[in-house]
């Protein structure tokens, strides 16, 4: 197959290098613009039926207070099915859900911080996604 392929928003495989595997796909690096006054952000959806196996969040450097960060995953009926430890600023954070979190339907990230920032950054979210449709 040639050309690129959606398998849910914010999703793609080419063959240019997407597909890691055959059941193994990463989505977008999805920005994240936090800014004074606001302390929880819809991220993205992921619109799939597969497990969701890593989540790299790059938080960024805050000034105006020391802040913290927890990232959720909410199932189509808004129920959190997965919420991460404590992420500090300027880190990236491998978040490795175990087990995987299962992903069906459309499914909400959101990041929810500890304090008003006090300033803004962007951060960084990027999600990776493991199916079992094997070729026979």
């Amino acid at each position: 197959m040639t050309g690129t392929r959606a398998v849910g928003n914010g999703f793609n495989t080419t063959d240019g290098g997407l597909i890691l595997q055959n059941d193994l796909v990463y989505g977008d690096r999805t920005p994240i613009s936090i800014v004074t006054g606001t302390t929880a952000y819809a991220v993205g959806t992921i619109t799939a039926s597969a497990k969701c196996t890593r989540i790299l969040f790059e938080m960024p450097v805050l000034s105006g207070a020391v802040v913290t960060g927890v990232i959720s995953i909410e199932n189509p009926d808004g129920v959190v099915i997965y919420q991460s430890s404590v992420c500090a600023e300027d880190d990236t954070h491998i978040i490795v859900p175990d087990p995987a979190v299962p992903i069906v339907g459309t499914n909400t990230i959101t990041l929810v911080l500890s304090t008003d920032p006090l300033s803004s950054g962007t951060g960084y979210l990027t999600t990776y996604l493991e199916g079992n449709k094997r070729s026979m």
